[in-house]
């Protein structure tokens, strides 16, 4: 009987240590998010969620239509523009709320153009404008004499003089994930160096500003997407400027004005349709309603990912070590489907993500961690016999 009882506790013990090592493990590998690739893929299929179009925001497309009207963008002048804004704005009533247009307008020939251009936008309050950012870092020693690399901006593609002076703009610049996907963008940057010290606001967010009171966000937050690319209601800027679409189609809307034709290059790969890329300006759409309803993805700090991984796979861990195999075999799958669910609607609830594969992985290792125990005992019972 004692032996019984001591065989048992080292057992336990065994089993137990077992368990925290696959669970420790496990936890590290939550926070480092390994296996990169596959739980990025995860984690798209799981959290980005197409949802119903808002008909309150429009794109005027630069498409195909527009540019065999019009000609090349390279031989545009900047008049075209100025046309479009005032068709928009030219019932005060039937007005949309804010026209973002998703073009860099830098450098002027300082052509009667680029002057009407500017004029136009002087004559309304609900233009935004684009810009670009360029980004270079330097040491940063603190008062403890740790160095720091810090990042500011270098130089700003921002619309010309004349232009900026009367008009709002918003960078646009994209941050590309390892596997080339952009989930994530900007709300704002702050600058410090040399003394000075420059926020920048992304161009989405300015246009959420302009309709509403926003939350403040960090300055980079992961978005989830509402619409997929091609889903937002798209409109020919050539069928606008030709008068081929009523003013009152754009009352009270957001309306977006950007490239949406392969030959601009304007276009990105998105997690939420591996099969298709999406137009920038489309990205921007995304955006700007992500902000105004607060379409968020947060992320769990770091100790709390790697706490709950590791407490649910070393309490699994030890359950399948020390249960019978035709348990464990039944358990294991069980466990899985059922932490996925979890996730899944803990992240309905609260928009808060967690890691999606570690746990399995942990719980699977410890399965097969379990057919590896009895065996080896298998093994040890029919030598001693």
């Amino acid at each position: 009987m004692e032996i019984n009882q001591i065989s048992r506790k080292k057992k336990f013990l065994f089993t137990g240590l077992i368990s925290l090592l696959i669970a420790l493990l496990a936890g590290m590998a939550a926070v480092k998010s390994f296996p990169v690739q596959l739980e990025n893929m995860a984690q798209d299929k799981l959290y980005q969620r197409a949802d119903s179009i808002p008909d309150n925001i429009k794109i005027i497309a630069i498409d195909e239509e527009t540019l065999s009207r019009l000609g090349p963008y390279a031989n545009w002048n900047r008049g075209y523009f100025a046309d479009l804004l005032e068709i928009l704005n030219s019932e005060e009533t039937m007005a949309p709320k804010v026209i973002g247009v998703d073009i860099v307008f830098s450098g002027t020939n300082r052509s009667p153009e680029d002057a009407r251009l500017a004029e136009v936008c002087s004559q309304y309050d609900n233009i935004v404008l684009a810009s670009t950012l360029t980004w270079d870092s330097y040491l940063y020693q603190d008062k403890d004499g740790q160095y720091y690399r810090m990042q500011y901006v270098a130089g700003e593609g921002k619309p010309y003089d004349t232009l900026a002076d009367v008009t709002e703009y918003g960078f646009t610049n994209a941050i590309y994930d390892k596997d080339g996907f952009v989930r994530r963008t900007y709300t704002a940057f702050s600058s410090h160096y040399e003394g000075k010290n420059n926020i920048y606001k992304s161009f989405a967010y300015m246009i959420a500003g302009k309709v509403s009171d926003v939350k403040e966000y960090p300055i980079q937050v992961e978005v989830a997407l509402t619409g997929k690319p091609g889903e937002f209601e798209c409109i020919s800027m050539a069928s606008v400027l030709e008068g081929k679409v009523s003013s009152d189609n754009f009352k009270d809307c957001i309306v977006l004005i950007g490239a949406y034709e392969e030959g601009t290059m304007d276009f990105y790969r998105v997690p939420i349709d591996y099969s298709k890329e999406m137009y920038g300006v489309e990205m921007q759409a995304n955006y700007v309603y992500a902000f105004l309803n607060d379409k968020i993805i947060y992320s769990l700090s770091h100790w709390v990912q790697f706490l709950v991984t590791f407490i649910l796979v070393a309490g699994s861990g030890f359950w399948i070590l020390n249960t019978r195999m035709r348990n464990a075999a039944i358990g294991a799958p069980a466990l899985i489907v059922g932490y996925v669910f979890g996730v899944a609607v803990f992240f309905t609830l609260t928009s808060y993500k967690v890691n999606i594969l570690t746990v399995p992985m942990g719980v699977a290792v410890a399965f097969l961690a379990a057919v590896l125990y009895r065996y080896v005992e298998l093994q040890k019972k029919r030598v001693s016999e």
